[in-house]
């Protein structure tokens, strides 16, 4: 499987060296399309996702915190309200020649992620790694309000931001636009944001058998940037990835992945404007791969009963020319067959349409 042409590839440190050469054109394709498909609401969201691998790469990222230890390293940006991916980008490590690391890498990534969005008043919510005053000073002036957990040793923060506080209490201090807030639940959390006032009410929340006063920006933080979970679940639950040693392999599955599930996200945004009910992902991955195979059909051939781990032969027919693909079946609660994924039982009856 190829998606260029890799006798006229540059060669490491020659101009027009590309780290992703092999996958740079459907890349691009698909990013495009995820950027011109789909208009965003008000809040976004911007983290950071992995692909599992573990052969060798130079750009491999090793992250022992995270459940994927291993793997390649993506930037995204999704819309909070439905985890539909806006905008992506491989993290291919520290260049050398880096002029952007300046203000650190968050800055740059953020920026570079929200660029297409800027100056359309959007609310981008992140989380720690990200957050820095030059980023909310540059995003503000930019008409985009940000929100993001911070450390309270920051640079640029007031000294006030590493003092204790006991438990419900707050603290709340504005700098210009940029509003800190602290709070102590069972632990400190500590917040900046450009996106609301520091006049705003507390929320009341249940936490157990008692109500507790919640600052509303760390309520608003935490709900649009757990919806970022729903894009990742929607990617893992039937992910196509499986093992190889090629690391474009990898990351041509999660394109392929990310696609799938944006189209899921405007199928059933599609149906919710026409008064319909969603799907459930595995029906619409069903239909999609039903519609992708057309009027192909798969015709079974008789087999032998009396051996418990067979091989069939499946002819794939599309009028009168056909290929022959061998499987392994098992025999117990029904004939398992298994086609690039997909997974169907078959009648006991040979001699009958798979589909």
């Amino acid at each position: 499987m190829h998606f260029s042409d890799s006798s006229v590839e540059p060669t490491r440190g020659t101009p027009g060296f590309d780290h992703l050469y092999k996958m740079r054109l459907i890349f691009n394709s698909i990013l495009r399309n995820c950027q011109t498909k789909f208009k965003p609401t008000k809040n976004l969201s911007v983290y950071e996702g992995i692909i599992g691998f573990r052969g060798r790469l130079s750009f491999r990222q090793c992250m022992p915190a995270k459940p994927t230890k291993y793997g390649i390293k993506v930037w995204m940006a999704a819309d909070s309200s439905d985890g539909y991916v806006l905008n992506f980008d491989v993290y291919l490590g520290k260049e050398v020649d880096a002029c952007w690391l300046i203000y650190g890498l968050g800055y740059d990534v953020v920026t570079k992620l929200i660029r297409p969005y800027m100056n359309r008043n959007h609310h981008v919510f992140f989380d720690i790694f990200f957050t820095s005053t030059k980023l909310l000073e540059h995003l503000e002036a930019n008409d985009t309000y940000t929100c993001g957990t911070v450390r309270c040793n920051c640079k640029d923060l007031l000294p006030c931001a590493k003092d204790k506080l006991r438990v419900e209490e707050k603290l709340v201090r504005q700098k210009g636009h940029e509003v800190f807030t602290k709070w102590r639940d069972k632990q400190d959390v500590s917040v900046m944001a450009t996106n609301l006032s520091p006049l705003a009410d507390d929320l009341e929340v249940n936490q157990g058998d008692r109500e507790v006063q919640k600052p509303v920006v760390i309520n608003s933080h935490n709900s649009s940037m757990g919806d970022v979970d729903r894009t990742n679940q929607l990617r893992e639950c039937y992910s196509l990835s499986h093992s190889s040693y090629k690391w474009y392999r990898y990351t041509s599955w999660f394109l392929i992945d990310v696609s799938i599930c944006n189209a899921f996200v405007l199928f059933n945004y599609h149906r919710l404007n026409q008064g319909m009910g969603k799907v459930r992902e595995l029906k619409f991955r069903t239909g999609l791969a039903r519609q992708l195979i057309g009027d192909i059909q798969l015709v079974c051939l008789p087999h032998n009963h009396q051996s418990a781990v067979r091989s069939r032969l499946v002819y794939l027919r599309r009028g009168m020319q056909g290929n022959i693909l061998l499987i392994k079946l098992r025999e117990g609660k029904g004939n398992v067959f298994s086609v690039r994924g997909w997974v169907q039982k078959l009648p006991k009856v040979a001699h009958r349409k798979c589909f």
